[in-house]
C-alpha cells in the first residue's frame, strides 16, 4: 500500500478550527501532523496542515473528511476532491490542496481579531439571505476513480455523520438536521473517551469551535426567528467554551442589541454576567434587570413562554408574567448580594400595589398611580406581611388615617463568651437576623445602618403596575413568585414562568435552606437491616405536587412544607416567616383570592399550631360552605394528633355536599377513610368509601355520626 502526504495552505484567521479539525482526521484514518505557521513577505499569512493518508483508504470517508474541514473553515474556495483525488499522492512540496485563498493583507489594516469578533448572525427582525452550498460541499457519493466507494459499513458513526451532513448540503433549509449534526459531534467526542482515557479539556474546545462553525452555517439558513433563538443560543453555549472572554462579551453585546425581544436570549446573557466572577458588578447586573423591565413595557410583542423558541405575541398577560419572572430575579439578585430589606419591601410593594390597589383610581396613567402609592408607602402605615396591616386600599378609604406601624426594636441578647470569635459569630447572626424585615424611621435600631430603612425612592425603578384586566390571569404567578422568593414551594403553579423559576439556577429554592438534620437523619436509628428502615418522607416541597393531604401532612408522609420552615422556621430563612403568615392572610380578605386560603391556612399552622382551630375557622366564616375549607381544617387537627375533633369535623361537613360540590365530597369521604384506617377501623374505611358513591349510605346516621 502506498502513502502520500496532503499539504493543506490554510489563512490563520481560520488556524483554531484547524486545530480542532486535527481530531476529527485522525478518525477517519489519517493521521493529522503538527500545524506550521509563517509569514509569507510579511503580506500573507497562511498555516499548513500536514495529514498522512493511505492512497487505498482514499475512499468516501476520506472524502467526506476533507469535505468536512472545507464546510468547518468555510465555502469561500471550492476545490473538487473528485477530479484531484487521484493527486493525494503527490509529494509535499510540489502538490496541495487549498482550502481557503490567500488574501492580500497590509500590516497597516484593521487586527485580525476585529474579523473573529465580527458578528455572523442576523436579528431576529431581518430576512434570511440565500446561501447555496459549492458543488463540492460534503460530496460524498462520486468516486474519484469512478470505481467503488469503500465505505465502513461497520461504523454507525461515520455512517450517521455522512447522512446527516448530506442532508443538509441537500435542504440547508432544515434546521432540525442541522441542529442534529451538531448534537453528533459529542456523540464522536465521547468516541474517544475510554476507561483509561478521559476526553481532554483542549479535545472538548476543538470540538467546540467545530460546533461554532456549524451553527454559523446554519445561521446563514434560518428563516424563523424561533429557529434562530435556538441556534444562537447553542453557539454562546459553545463559545463559553471556545472563545475568550473578551469575545464572548462582544458577541453577547451584539446579539443583546439586534435581538431584544428574545427573553431567552436575555435571561442566557446575564446569566453569563453573574457566571463571571471576574467581571461580576451588582449594579451592572441591576440595571439590566431595570432595563428589562422597561423594555418589556415596551415591546410591541413579547415571549410567550420561557421555553426555547416559543414564538411571541402581543398579549398583554404573557408581557407582565414575563416581567414578574425578571423582578424575581431582581429581588434574588438583591438579596443574595446583601440588600435583604431592600428586596423584601420590593416584594411589599408590588403586592400592596397589584392585589391591595384600590380600584376606585383605576383609568390613571402608571405614573400617577405610583404617585399615590409613594404617599401610602413614606407614611409608613403598617405594610402587606406587617403586624396590623390593612393595605393600601383600606388607607385611601380612610382618607389616610390608618395608624402608623408600631415602632420595632432590634434584639441585642447575645450569650457572653470567653471566645471572642464565638462572640462575634453570635452578633453577626444576631444582626443578620435583624436586617431581614425593612426597618423605619421610627424604630430602635442597634446600628446605625442606612440600608435598614428602605425609601420609595430606592425600589420605584423595579416597580410596575399591572392592568385591572389581566390582574385576574396573573396574581396566582404573582403569589408564587413571592412564595419562591422566600425559598417556599409555589401554591398554584398556574404559569409556564413558575415552572421555569421552580427550576432557576439563579433562584436558590428551598433545598439550599433545608437544614442538615432533614436530609441527613433518618426517621429513626440506623438498623442492621436496611429493608427494615422506615422510608424517608423528608423531601423538598419544590418537587412534590400540592395537595390537600401533604400539606397537612403527618410525619410518616410527604410534607408539601417540610423546607427551613421545618427545621429552623425562625433563624434559617430568608424571610421572618411570620411575615409570609401574615401576608397570605390579609391576601385571603380578598374574595377572589379565597384559593389561596388552604395554603395560607398550612404556614399559619406551621407558624403558629396552637392556633390551629382560631385560623381555620376565621376563614371557613368567610366562606362556610367551602368543602376544602374543612377538608383541610380537618387534615389539620389530625396532624396535630386532635383526631376526634378531626373525625366531628368531617362528619359535620358531609351534610353539606350536593350535586354541585360533588367532586370535592368525594375528596372529605376519602379523608375520613384515611382517618380510620390510620386509627385501625379498617371495616368502618371500607363504609366510607362505599359511601363516598352511595348516595343511601351517605345519608345513613351510622355513617355521618363519629
Amino acid at each position: 500500500m502506498s502513502r502520500g502526504t496532503v499539504k493543506i495552505v490554510i489563512s490563520t484567521e481560520n488556524i483554531i478550527q484547524t486545530i480542532a479539525l486535527s481530531a476529527v482526521i485522525a478518525m477517519q484514518n489519517a493521521a493529522a501532523a503538527e500545524v506550521q505557521k509563517r509569514d509569507t513577505a510579511g503580506t500573507t499569512e497562511v498555516a499548513y496542515l500536514y495529514i498522512d493518508v493511505a492512497v487505498a483508504d482514499v475512499s468516501s470517508d476520506q472524502m467526506a473528511t476533507f469535505s468536512f474541514i472545507e464546510m468547518a473553515l468555510g465555502s469561500n474556495s471550492a476545490y473538487d476532491y473528485r477530479e484531484k483525488g487521484a493527486q493525494l499522492c503527490e509529494t509535499v512540496e510540489e502538490d496541495f490542496v487549498p482550502l481557503n485563498k490567500s488574501s492580500k493583507r497590509r500590516r497597516t489594516e484593521e487586527p485580525e481579531s476585529s474579523a473573529d469578533e465580527k458578528p455572523s448572525y442576523r436579528s431576529i427582525e431581518g430576512k434570511a439571505k440565500a446561501h447555496e452550498l459549492s458543488d463540492s460541499d460534503l460530496d460524498y457519493d462520486s468516486d474519484p476513480q469512478g470505481g467503488n466507494l469503500n465505505i465502513d459499513v461497520d461504523d454507525p458513526l461515520k455512517q450517521r455523520s455522512i447522512q446527516l451532513s448530506r442532508h443538509v448540503k441537500d435542504h440547508p433549509e432544515d434546521i432540525s438536521k442541522w441542529l442534529e449534526l451538531i448534537a453528533h459531534q459529542d456523540v464522536l467526542l465521547k468516541a474517544n473517551q475510554s476507561l483509561n482515557r478521559e476526553v481532554t479539556k483542549g479535545e472538548i474546545q476543538s470540538f467546540a469551535g467545530i460546533k461554532i462553525s456549524m451553527y454559523e452555517s446554519a445561521l446563514a439558513q434560518v428563516k424563523k426567528p424561533e429557529d434562530e433563538e435556538l441556534l444562537l443560543l447553542g453557539m454562546m453555549a459553545e463559545g463559553a467554551i471556545a472563545w475568550s472572554s473578551e469575545k464572548l462579551d462582544k458577541r453577547w453585546e451584539a446579539i443583546a442589541n439586534k435581538q431584544g425581544s428574545s427573553f431567552c436570549l436575555w435571561r442566557a446573557r446575564v446569566d453569563h454576567k453573574l457566571a463571571s466572577l471576574t467581571t461580576f458588578k451588582y449594579g451592572d447586573l441591576k440595571a439590566a434587570h431595570v432595563d428589562r423591565l422597561r423594555a418589556v413595557t415596551a415591546q410591541p410583542s413579547v415571549s410567550v413562554s420561557p421555553a426555547t423558541g416559543c414564538g411571541v405575541t402581543p398579549n398583554g398577560v404573557p408581557r407582565y408574567e414575563q416581567m414578574i419572572y425578571v423582578f424575581l430575579r431582581a429581588t434574588r439578585l438583591a438579596f443574595d448580594a446583601g440588600y435583604r430589606e431592600l428586596a423584601i419591601a420590593a416584594w411589599q410593594a408590588l403586592l400592596e400595589l397589584n392585589l391591595q390597589r384600590p380600584y376606585t383610581n383605576e383609568g390613571m396613567a402608571d405614573s400617577e398611580l405610583l404617585s399615590l402609592f409613594r404617599d401610602f408607602w413614606e407614611d409608613e402605615v403598617p405594610r402587606i406581611g406587617d403586624n396590623n396591616a390593612q393595605g393600601w386600599d383600606h388607607y385611601v378609604q380612610s382618607n389616610g388615617t390608618a395608624d402608623p406601624a408600631e415602632p420595632q426594636r432590634d434584639e441585642d441578647a447575645v450569650v457572653p463568651s470567653r471566645d471572642v470569635y464565638k462572640s462575634w459569630g453570635a452578633t453577626e447572626r444576631l444582626r443578620a437576623s435583624n436586617a431581614r424585615k425593612p426597618g423605619r424611621a421610627t424604630d430602635d435600631i442597634l446600628m446605625d445602618d442606612p440600608y435598614r430603612v428602605v425609601m420609595f425612592s430606592d425600589i420605584e425603578e423595579l416597580l410596575f403596575v399591572i392592568p385591572k384586566e389581566h390582574v385576574p390571569h396573573t396574581w396566582k404567578q404573582l403569589i408564587d413568585g413571592f412564595l419562591i422568593f422566600c425559598s417556599l414551594p409555589p401554591a398554584f403553579r398556574s404559569s409556564k414562568w413558575t415552572e421555569a423559576a421552580e427550576s432557576d439556577g439563579a433562584l436558590a429554592g428551598c433545598l439550599s435552606l433545608f437544614g442538615k438534620e432533614a436530609v441527613q437523619k433518618a426517621n429513626e436509628p440506623d438498623v442492621l437491616d436496611e429493608t427494615k428502615k422506615s422510608p424517608v418522607f423528608m423531601q423538598d416541597g419544590i418537587h412534590l405536587a400540592n395537595a390537600s393531604d401533604i400539606l397537612f401532612g403527618t410525619r410518616g408522609w410527604f410534607l408539601y412544607l417540610s423546607g427551613w420552615v421545618k427545621t429552623s422556621k425562625t433563624n434559617d430563612g430568608p424571610v421572618d416567616l411570620r411575615l409570609v403568615a401574615h401576608a397570605l392572610r390579609q391576601l385571603t380578605t380578598v374574595e377572589s383570592f379565597s384559593d389561596l386560603a388552604e395554603y395560607s391556612l398550612a404556614v399559619d399552622i406551621i407558624q403558629d399550631p396552637d392556633n390551629t382551630k382560631k385560623r381555620a375557622k376565621a376563614l371557613i366564616k368567610r366562606s362556610p360552605a367551602s368543602l376544602p375549607l374543612y377538608n383541610a381544617y380537618a387534615l389539620a387537627e389530625f396532624a396535630n394528633g386532635n383526631r376526634e375533633v378531626a373525625r366531628r369535623v368531617v362528619s359535620s361537613a358531609t351534610g353539606l355536599i350536593n350535586s354541585s360540590n360533588q367532586r370535592h365530597g368525594l375528596v372529605l369521604w376519602r379523608t375520613w377513610a384515611w382517618m380510620e384506617l390510620e386509627a385501625g377501623f379498617r371495616e368502618q374505611a371500607i363504609l366510607r368509601l362505599c359511601a363516598s358513591v352511595d348516595e343511601f349510605l351517605s345519608h345513613s346516621p351510622e355513617l355521618t355520626t363519629v
